[in-house]
């Protein structure tokens, strides 16, 4: 009996620690999977505009999965973009949008993000 309760302690081990360490990985590390490109981006901002009529122009969205996030008006993707800055070792006080996210890498800026694009 006291086998039994040991192995399904083990079991339940295992299990909570599987899903620790996947729930910690990025998506694009697991599976060989991609993680989306984000797009941050605000309301009223003419730069990023212009990153989005380009996307819709060359139709982008069709070749790549871009989640886009507004951080005017929306705290929590605002805060979301600096933790994405401070882990491309930027400063937070010094980024803006248009700002792209994709799997680690920053780019910011209208034009770079084009170019960025463009080569997708």
């Amino acid at each position: 009996m006291k086998k039994q309760y040991w192995i399904i302690g083990v079991l339940i081990l295992a299990a909570f620690a599987g899903y620790f360490y996947f729930s910690q990985k990025p998506a694009g590390k697991m599976g060989g999977g991609n993680t989306d490109i984000i797009l941050y981006y605000g309301s009223t901002c003419p730069h990023c505009k212009n990153v989005e009529d380009y996307i819709a122009k060359n139709k982008i969205d069709e070749k790549v999965k871009i989640v886009r996030k507004e951080v005017f008006e929306n705290k929590a993707n605002n805060i979301e973009l600096g933790e994405k800055a401070v882990d491309c070792g930027l400063a937070i006080d010094k980024v803006g949008v248009p700002f792209l996210w994709d799997n680690g890498q920053c780019i910011e800026g209208d034009q770079s993000i084009i170019d960025y694009l463009s080569k997708k």
